[in-house]
């Protein structure tokens, strides 16, 4: 049925699927931002115009499970919505992700990393934020031990990095300014984000969830923040 719609009525039936029970009208605002949202067909400004232009004054109506919903068309309107989708989009908060402390403590070097854990954690893609976590986690290790000069204990001849269970083991036996990089306590607590992002990367049949990363994050973001005082 989707594939028979206009375009404009594919635009309009997902609108309407969109609307809180009761709502009966829509706004400008609301269309770009539900336009711009990252559905099967994006939609550039031009494009919405080249759709709309030609229904300029009429009122489509769209009935779904709760009733009709109505957007009636104006040149204003229009205008307001390509200039909402010209906008850039703003990329997600990643000091909402993690304390702004480490975030600050991490700095440019995380930057990439920071950005797609905060995308995919908005997206609740738990796949790639249990990734993201576990390689911030082994990258700032490795850091700590370059930053002080310990790379011959962390990388082999052939220049191989050691195994992220084996870096969170020399961590605990390993102090810097008289301070372990962690201690023994955040290292078993840290052991559940590990876990996360071992089996989202290596066991197909295992999906984490979101629960589980958020459960994780507080433990998580202690163990990151002593570990990265370091760097």
């Amino acid at each position: 049925m989707f594939d028979s719609l206009k375009p404009y009525q594919r635009i309009l039936l997902v609108l309407s699927e969109e609307k809180e029970k009761g709502k009966s009208k829509l706004t400008s605002k609301e269309v770009a931002h539900l336009l711009r949202s990252g559905y099967d067909w994006p939609l550039s400004a031009k494009e919405v115009s080249n759709i709309l232009n030609p229904l300029k004054g009429r009122k489509i109506k769209v009935w779904n499970e709760t009733g009709a919903v109505t957007f009636e068309i104006t040149r204003e309107g229009i205008a307001e919505i390509n200039s909402l989708l010209d906008k850039p989009k703003e990329m997600p908060n990643a000091a909402s992700k993690l304390p702004e402390k480490i975030i600050e403590r991490l700095g440019s070097s995380f930057k990439n990393e920071l950005r797609e854990l905060a995308v995919s954690m908005d997206a609740k893609c738990p796949i790639c934020s249990a990734i993201l976590l576990r390689r911030i986690l082994e990258k700032t290790l490795i850091l700590v031990f370059l930053k002080r000069g310990l790379q011959n204990k962390i990388s082999s001849a052939q220049n191989q990095f050691m195994s992220l269970s084996a870096l969170l083991n020399l961590a605990q036996s390993t102090k810097i300014d008289s301070l372990v990089v962690l201690n023994s306590k955040n290292a078993r607590n840290i052991e559940g984000i590990k876990f996360l992002g071992d089996t989202a990367a290596h066991n197909p049949l295992y999906l984490p969830s979101m629960d589980e990363i958020q459960t994780q994050l507080p433990f998580y973001s202690v163990a990151l923040e002593e570990i990265a005082r370091h760097l």
